[in-house]
């Protein structure tokens, strides 16, 4: 009973799941079985919670990528043409500058480097992208800001334990999806949702006896 009441203040307790439902009630139920999945894995370990989150983790995968559009991946606005402009005559050859600066491969590795740094900061899930928040975007807090401790609990617990080295060899495959594919608000960095409330969710049923 203690981790049915746990799961649901985290899992349910937060606006982001709310504004998940409201784009697709499929993505949002996928969130959840997929969050209870690896909830329960961290706890007991079955391979088939696994498999199944892994499963579910796929399908959320496939709403963000089926909107991803390749070129506003390597293309680039305006102003970064400016800025990658001013960049170029700090390099010795030309070559070199267009290889390193101007080639869609480069752009879009700077990209992928960015939206990593930005699907890994805590800011975007507690504190509503602040001090980072992007121009014409309506950014909000994920989860409100006090679940931040449970969360970090979690990660630090399930980092000191060996077993569970598949769970965040998964976390890190999300991440990178993540930020290959970028998506969009309101839904956002949709596929970390599940391991935010997982570690969330873990965190406290260590503590709370």
């Amino acid at each position: 009973m203690k981790k049915i009441l746990i799961f649901i203040l985290i899992g349910l307790g937060n606006y982001w799941i709310w504004r998940i439902f409201e784009t697709s009630l499929i993505l949002g139920l996928s969130c959840i079985i997929a969050s209870v999945g690896l909830s329960n894995y961290l706890i007991n370990n079955k391979r088939y919670l696994l498999i199944l989150s892994s499963a579910l983790l796929v399908i959320i995968g496939l709403f963000q990528i089926k909107k991803f559009d390749i070129r506003s991946f390597t293309g680039t606005s305006a102003l970064e043409r400016d800025f990658i402009d001013k960049r170029m005559r700090l390099y010795p050859s030309p070559r070199v500058a267009h290889w390193l600066e101007q080639r869609p491969e480069a752009i879009a590795f700077y990209r992928f480097t960015d939206n990593s740094g930005e699907v890994l900061d805590f800011n975007y899930y507690f504190f509503a992208n602040h001090p980072r928040e992007r121009a014409a975007v309506t950014e909000y807090a994920k989860f409100p800001w006090f679940y931040l401790p449970p969360f970090l609990g979690g990660l630090y617990l399930s980092l000191k334990q060996k077993r569970n080295l598949k769970f965040h060899l998964l976390f890190m495959f999300a991440v990178v999806v993540t930020a290959a594919v970028y998506p969009n608000e309101p839904v956002g960095f949709v596929l970390v949702f599940p391991f935010v409330v997982s570690l969330s969710a873990y965190s406290v049923n260590n503590y709370v006896k």
